[in-house]
């Protein structure tokens, strides 16, 4: 995950129009979070959502979700999740800010 996401941000997706990323940090999250914010590109936007309790994940998504601008998209995915860069970019042409 924190590969695909430094290719974004240093990709031209990030001169595309701002990227962000919304990571949600729960009570026994297995994963070290500094670890996983300090091997982000500086150039990428992070927004940590913390949710009390065990993980759950609609109250998660909804956190990130709610700090989202009106004409945002969203592209929700797991962490465990492997994509590769064609997927996002079919993503970008498939979508326009503000009308999909």
């Amino acid at each position: 995950m924190v590969g695909l996401l430094a290719r974004l941000a240093k990709g031209r997706y990030s001169q595309e129009g701002p990227l962000a990323v919304c990571m949600i940090n729960y009570e026994g999250n297995p994963y070290d979070m500094n670890e996983i914010l300090g091997a982000l590109p500086a150039t990428l936007t992070v927004i940590v959502v913390d949710v009390a309790g065990p993980f759950m994940k609609a109250p998660g998504l909804q956190k990130c979700i709610d700090a989202l601008q009106d004409d945002d998209i969203a592209f929700i995915l797991d962490v465990d999740v492997e994509v590769d860069d064609h997927l996002l970019r079919n993503i970008r042409r498939a979508v326009s800010r503000g009308e999909s």
